[in-house]
């Protein structure tokens, strides 16, 4: 299947989320850190630009693929996920000074040839990554509405 637009995903969570599960003092699941209104901005970005995900997050490093695939189903995702750019980057890795996520970004569209268009969804600001094709979310909000719109 071709590939021709991709949304390379790293953000569903935030500061909130992040609060709330600290809250419940190791009483979560997976699927508790994921705000489920950011998942639907992803499907709807998806579904208007006619968008595949590949996963550019640490998360499936520590889950696996498929489990990381299960939770963000259970969390209502409906957009395909087609790959993912997710090898652990070391703790402590200062984002703007470490190119580690555009590197393994770029390795991925190196492979697929078939891609023709493309953005970056992060709240973090690695470097490299080429700002007309970067969002940068806020790591207090998440995605919102607006991050999703400039994103296409």
């Amino acid at each position: 299947m071709p590939h021709t637009r991709v949304v390379f995903l790293d953000v569903l969570n935030h500061g909130a989320v992040y609060a709330a599960c600290a809250k419940r003092r190791g009483r979560t699941r997976p699927a508790d850190w994921i705000d489920r209104r950011c998942v639907a901005r992803v499907n709807a970005l998806c579904e208007r630009a006619s968008a595949v995900l590949v996963i550019s997050s640490s998360w499936p490093s520590y889950l696996g693929n498929d489990p990381f695939v299960a939770v963000m189903r259970e969390c209502g995702l409906l957009a395909p996920i087609v790959g993912f750019c997710s090898e652990s980057v070391p703790n402590g890795t200062d984002p703007a000074q470490s190119n580690a996520r555009w590197d393994l970004i770029r390795r991925w569209l190196s492979e697929h040839q078939d891609v023709e268009s493309w953005v970056i969804l992060d709240d973090c600001d690695w470097a490299g990554f080429p700002a007309n094709r970067f969002v940068l979310t806020s790591q207090a909000v998440g995605l919102t509405d607006a991050d999703a719109d400039r994103a296409g």
